[in-house]
């Protein structure tokens, strides 16, 4: 696996893991409204910050990750309903 992807991968456990502490205490429909915002927000700003520039590969290891953390809470939605 490329350091790039590696990275992306380990950057998603990090996500992944401090969303499981934030939902065994304030409960699993808060995580997934909190994770999509911190998501989204985290893209955005990942995104504009390289517009119009190269782009470095920890900010495509950032944005690969956002793209993991959302298939995981995506389809741990489907297992759950």
């Amino acid at each position: 696996m490329a350091s790039r992807e590696q990275l992306a991968h380990n950057i998603a456990a990090g996500f992944l893991e401090k969303a499981a502490r934030y939902a065994a205490k304030y409960g699993q429909e808060n995580l997934h409204a909190a994770m999509q915002r911190a998501l989204s927000n985290l893209s955005a700003e990942y995104r504009a910050s390289r517009d119009g520039t190269v782009a470095n590969p920890e900010s495509e290891a950032v944005l690969l990750a956002c793209q993991i953390t959302w298939m995981t809470l995506a389809a741990d939605g489907q297992r759950l309903h």
